[in-house]
């Protein structure tokens, strides 16, 4: 997974978050009392399908077992025996 792909994921977030408060601060107080029900849901029904999209592609990540993002158990079976068989003094990463 490059990097660049990573940051967009870990600023869904935060972005969502600041929308909703500019939505609520901003926008909604503009909107006549009784259109605002109408115009939350229809924010929310615009925005599901985005964090929809997000977590299906962190599940089919999670799930795909990519060896980029995952060890094998022969790499963390061959981690363990050098860890047990190295001094504390030589070990550098």
């Amino acid at each position: 997974m490059r990097l660049q792909r990573r940051f967009s994921l870990g600023l869904h977030v935060p972005l969502t978050i600041l929308a909703a408060m500019g939505l609520s601060r901003v926008i909604l107080p503009r909107i006549a009392e009784k259109r605002r029900k109408l115009a939350t849901g229809l924010m929310w029904g615009a925005s599901l399908p985005t964090t929809a999209l997000v977590i299906v592609l962190a599940l089919g990540v999670g799930l795909g077992r990519d060896p980029k993002l995952f060890v094998s158990a022969d790499e963390a079976a061959a981690m363990d025996w050098l860890r047990d068989r190295s001094r504390a003094a030589r070990r550098w990463c």
